[in-house]
This record gives C-alpha cells, sequence and structure tokens, in this order.
C-alpha cells in the first residue's frame, strides 16, 4: 500500500522559521551589512546610504528601506559627547 492509494500527495509551501516585525506594523524583510575589519563605520555608512538612495527608484510602490540600527549614528553621537565633555569650563 502506498500513500498515494489513500490520500492526495502534493507539495506545499516551507514551513515558516522566522518572521520580523518593525514597529509592530506588520511583516518585514530585515538585512544587515557587514563591515570588514578595520574600516572606517563613517565611510561605509555613507556608501551604503548613497547606494540605497540609487537603489530607491527600482523598489516596487510602497516599499522603503528603513535604517533600524547604525552604528555610524551611534560613533558620531559618541564623539560628540567625548567632545563636549573635553570643552574648558
Amino acid at each position: 500500500m502506498r500513500v498515494a492509494d489513500v490520500a492526495t500527495v502534493t507539495l506545499g509551501p516551507d514551513i515558516r522559521t522566522g518572521i520580523a516585525e518593525h514597529n509592530g506594523q506588520g511583516e518585514a524583510v530585515g538585512g544587515v551589512v557587514v563591515m570588514r575589519a578595520g574600516a572606517n563605520a563613517l565611510d561605509v555608512a555613507a556608501r551604503v546610504k548613497a547606494r540605497l538612495a540609487e537603489l530607491a527608484p527600482s523598489l516596487p510602490p510602497g516599499v522603503v528601506v528603513v535604517t533600524t540600527y547604525g552604528r555610524a549614528s551611534r560613533r558620531g553621537a559618541g564623539l560628540r559627547a567625548s567632545s563636549d565633555g573635553l570643552r574648558p569650563a
């Protein structure tokens, strides 16, 4: 006896193993930029931002790229805070 003798066998979708949401507003696609060791975070961030701006017109209507975490902005904030702490009183 075979399964096909007693049932209909079909292929279905893959089982979902994860989901990403953005601010609880529904499903989103996530991506990561990996910086090479020794690279300058500010330079890498500027190049990624420029490339994303080039790609934006080719995205489907309603699709946008949102940065949720960026080292460059954190580093800049840290540098500002450090320089503020070094100012003469």
